[in-house]
């Protein structure tokens, strides 16, 4: 299904172009750095036409605190409740690389950043770790306190669960639209599906291929570079040795 969409520079302009009913996202083209920013003047507009809204990385929202962007550490991206379908249930993990968000508080989000242990899920649950929101509904909008529309360029996994998120983003901003599934091809991949039987010199080329990788990211240390990472450490050049370095590296 085709959707007619104009892209607009100014949130003034777009607000006056839009009819009651109609859908608008304001994307965060300035993240990590810029939040997006509304007047009071374009949230009023939007709530009198009932437009359906998707705002990402907001730096205001009548009714709520924003405190200073935050960039996550060891926080992952948690679903909290079911409305994504089958392929992201609530206590599944996103990966959302270097993930920048809006700190605030909201009542019952659809996903919150959260440190919590597991791969594909919060085994241990949530209930007893700090929480922040990443989406969550408010009136007609949906809000998104960190950028989920570069989910191709940056990478974010898996490509089921971003498909999920934004199959529910689209249907809340069309209702009564067929939302075709966002399909794309992306750069990197797992060698292996998931329950596809290993060939038995799998440990090797893992480790092949990830000396190969920091090779080719240029992250061997040259001279200078080796020198640096001495002083950094502390490390006087009579106390440990590149080979020695070397010989505890492999230990």
């Amino acid at each position: 299904m085709d959707v007619p969409c104009v892209r607009l520079d100014n949130t003034e302009d777009a607000v006056a172009k839009l009819k009651t009913g109609d859908a608008v996202l304001f994307l965060a083209d300035g993240y990590p750095e810029t939040t997006t920013v509304l007047s009071e003047q374009v949230f009023q507009e939007l709530n009198r036409k009932q437009i359906k809204t998707y705002l990402e990385f907001p730096g205001t929202l009548p009714g709520f605190e924003f405190k200073p962007v935050r960039r996550a550490l060891f926080e992952r991206v948690v679903v909290v409740e079911g409305v994504f379908g089958e392929k992201l249930k609530p206590l599944d993990l996103l990966c959302i690389h270097d993930c920048h968000f809006a700190e605030t508080e909201a009542d019952q989000p659809l996903m919150v950043l959260a440190r919590v242990a597991g791969y594909d899920t919060a085994i241990f649950g949530i209930d007893d770790v700090e929480k922040f929101p990443i989406l969550f509904k408010h009136q007609n909008l949906v809000v998104s306190t960190t950028k989920l529309s570069q989910f191709v360029t940056a990478r974010y996994a898996t490509q089921a669960s971003m498909q999920a998120v934004w199959q529910y983003l689209f249907k809340e901003l069309l209702p009564n639209g067929e939302i075709p599934v966002l399909a794309w091809e992306p750069l990197v991949g797992p060698t292996y599906e998931k329950n596809e039987p290993l060939p038995e010199n799998a440990r090797l080329l893992a480790i092949q291929r990830g000396i190969d990788w920091h090779g080719r990211a240029g992250m061997v240390l040259n001279e200078k570079g080796w020198k640096d990472f001495q002083e950094y450490w502390g490390l006087l050049s009579g106390f440990m040795t590149r080979p020695a370095m070397s010989r505890f590296w492999r230990r």
